[in-house]
């Protein structure tokens, strides 16, 4: 966060115009949203709220204080980012032995969703890319909950 918090200040304080500033840190909003994701460790009772919370603070992230040739290509860079965070974690996604019956059989229902997602689900009164910035969202956040579910730790950003 300081790394792009200090130049931002740094261009509204010293005069710089929103051209000079607006594209600036857009390719590291998924950082962002890493950092913001790690605060909710720990915090079992309201961690889907809270991630619910850090993605769509990515999303504006994108959007405000952005021109407008930028925020698409923004919201497409963390779609594409989300989206490879699910095909990574994907392939893991087993019901564990300890389940009952019906919790696997939920947990394997779910986790198909996941998979074979119908895309054409959106409102013609949205964009495209707000539309599947959304649908891979909802779907990057379904993989945590059942990450999470099977004791499945995901590390955020491990460089």
């Amino acid at each position: 966060m300081k790394k792009i918090a200090l130049p931002l200040i740094c261009a509204v304080f010293l005069g710089a115009g929103s051209v000079d500033a607006e594209d600036f840190g857009l390719s590291d909003v998924k950082g962002w949203l890493d950092g913001c994701i790690a605060l909710t460790v720990g915090k079992r009772v309201m961690t889907q709220t809270m991630e619910y919370d850090c993605l769509a603070q990515a999303e504006k992230y994108c959007s405000v204080g952005r021109s407008v040739e930028f925020r698409d290509s923004c919201k497409n860079d963390l779609t594409d980012q989300l989206r490879a965070d699910i095909q990574a974690v994907l392939p893991l996604l087993k019901p564990i032995e300890e389940m009952k019956a019906i919790y696997r059989k939920r947990f394997q229902e779910r986790a198909g969703k996941l998979q074979n997602q119908d895309r054409s689900s959106c409102n013609e009164s949205i964009s495209t890319t707000e539309c599947e910035f959304a649908l891979i969202g909802v779907d990057w956040l379904m993989t945590r909950s059942l990450a999470r579910e099977i004791g499945l730790i995901i590390v955020e950003n491990p460089n």
